[in-house]
């Protein structure tokens, strides 16, 4: 350790044993998570001289996949809100999410539905809070912290930051973004809203699913067909009769998620005949919401008064704020 941190040490210079692959069992098995506030300044939908703060980005990975699952964008960094945003984004129809910027995708390439067995992150306060133990308590997650100033220990999720700010950092480098320089004041140059930037963010995380790893270092096995066990048999003839086997059985399993989304359908279809409210109670906003709005990008109210004031959660808030910016854009 002569000549460097121990943090550096930690990160950079240890021994590595084993690669992030190791004990994870398959996609959902771990999920990454981590936030991060972007260089860049948000200026009000309503009046873009209105400059209303830094977008705080969370990220939720799969490990195995690689894939975002989740993710939520807001204004508050460390707080609980927006860690339990990016884990209610996993329910999100993202489908019908992109559609509404304008982007077509295919359902499995950005998937909805679907818990983590285990949720790694780091030691932020969010994360040490009652109600985040409460939260993976409730849904069957186990929650795994990693020790401060060890970054690496959930490298993937910090690396997907950095190749995701980067290809999109020369979208607001002179408009609001933060270049480092005394001189520079970006709030004269900033022209994003956060409609704009959640677009942007959308966008480089339906680029990011798009990529292909050709040769994906795993191997399959069943240990109840020796037949399929891709560790074995690395001749051609090994793996052609391995790969047809696992076609034959992934045929088989698609047709059978197949099958039971057409049964989950019809008995959602039953259940509405009968007059059963599915999924969670609707909270419609004030008529004055709007005004509302502009008084707290205008920083006339408080967010806190708002929530008091119409009685809701700060993600439900945010939810019904951006329906508002959404239909506001299509008019």
């Amino acid at each position: 350790m002569a000549n460097t941190t121990e943090r550096d040490f930690r990160n950079n210079k240890r021994i590595l044993v084993s690669d992030n692959l190791s004990g994870v069992y398959g996609p959902g098995d771990l999920f990454e998570t981590d936030e991060q506030e972007f260089g860049v300044r948000i200026v009000s939908e309503e009046d873009r001289s209105i400059e209303i703060g830094r977008p705080i980005l969370y990220l939720m990975i799969d490990v195995y996949s690689r894939k975002i699952m989740g993710f939520s964008v807001g204004f508050v960094n460390n707080g609980i809100n927006g860690a339990k945003n990016c884990l209610l984004s996993l329910s999100d129809d993202k489908v019908a999410l992109c559609q509404k910027y304008g982007i077509t995708i295919k359902p499995e390439l950005w998937s909805s539905g679907y818990l983590p067995a285990r949720l790694r992150t780091d030691y932020g306060a969010e994360y040490l809070s009652k109600e985040m133990a409460r939260v993976c308590a409730e849904l069957g997650i186990n929650h795994e912290l990693v020790p401060p100033a060890t970054g690496s220990l959930k490298g993937l999720v910090e690396g997907t930051f950095h190749s995701s700010s980067a290809p999109t950092k020369f979208l607001y480098t002179k408009h609001g973004g933060i270049t480092g320089r005394k001189e520079d004041d970006p709030s004269k140059d900033a022209i994003l809203t956060m409609n704009e930037f959640e677009e942007i963010i959308i966008r480089t995380i339906v680029m990011h699913n798009n990529l292909y790893w050709d040769n994906y270092p795993i191997d399959i096995c069943v240990l109840d067909m020796p037949i399929l066990d891709t560790r074995q048999g690395k001749d051609l003839m090994g793996t052609f009769v391995a790969d047809l086997v696992l076609q034959v059985l992934s045929f088989g399993a698609q047709n059978e998620r197949e099958n039971i989304r057409k049964r989950q359908e019809q008995g959602i279809a039953a259940a509405r005949q009968r007059g059963v409210h599915l999924g969670r109670l609707v909270i419609a906003a004030p008529d004055n919401f709007g005004e509302m709005v502009k008084k707290w990008e205008k920083r006339q109210l408080s967010l806190g008064q708002i929530l008091k004031e119409c009685n809701m959660s700060e993600a439900t808030f945010y939810r019904r704020l951006r329906e508002l910016r959404l239909l506001s854009n299509k008019k």
